[in-house]
Parts: structure tokens; C-alpha cells; sequence
């Protein structure tokens, strides 16, 4: 009985250790998705300023010929 006990006890312990293991790796995956989503958003606003410069350079490059 003692035994059985022991050995229920260690496949259980196996078990937690796996199911831990998948924990970490999946907050490690989702760490690296939001560094990756983190980097884009920096991306898309820099595009986004860029973008505004270039159409107040139009803007102010058109407003010559309304004149």
C-alpha cells in the first residue's frame, strides 16, 4: 500500500512537472508575441508621423498653386 502510494504520488509530481513546463512555455511564447506586437505598433506609428509630414509637405506644396 505504502508502494502504490509512493508511486501515485510520483506520477502525480510528474504530472504538475509538465503541466508547469507547458505554463512556461506558453507565458513564453505569449512574452514573445507582445514584444513582436509591441515593435509593430512602434512601426505603424512611425509610418503614421511619416505619412503626416509628407501630406502637410503636399498640402503646403498645393496651397503655391491656389494662390
Amino acid at each position: 500500500a505504502a508502494t502504490d502510494t509512493s508511486d501515485s504520488i510520483e506520477r502525480s509530481y510528474n504530472e504538475t512537472q509538465k503541466d508547469v513546463d507547458e505554463i512556461f512555455e506558453q507565458v513564453s511564447k505569449i512574452n514573445d508575441i507582445s514584444t513582436q506586437n509591441a515593435r509593430s505598433t512602434e512601426e505603424i506609428a512611425s509610418a503614421a508621423e511619416h505619412l503626416n509630414a509628407m501630406t502637410e509637405t503636399l498640402n503646403n506644396k498645393l496651397s503655391e498653386f491656389r494662390t
